[in-house]
């Protein structure tokens, strides 16, 4: 069961807050991190049903993504 988000989760996420779809290279270097450690966390938080994959390295928060992740 997830229950804390890790630093580079809240970054993402927060990052997707404000404007998503977003692409995993502009997230990336939104939050100053490499694409490939942003990619592989994404796919992690589409995994566990908090981010939606709209297309191939697009990422969005779900609809149904718990409360705790969504900010707007």
């Amino acid at each position: 069961m997830y229950q804390y988000p890790s630093q580079i989760e809240r970054d993402i996420l927060e990052a997707l807050a404000g404007e998503s779809p977003i692409h995993t290279v502009e997230i990336a270097a939104t939050i100053h991190r490499h694409p490939v450690h942003v990619e592989r966390v994404c796919i992690q938080l589409c995994e566990q049903g908090i981010l939606n994959s709209s297309r191939r390295g697009f990422y969005e928060l779900a609809d149904d993504s718990p409360q705790q992740f969504r900010w707007q």
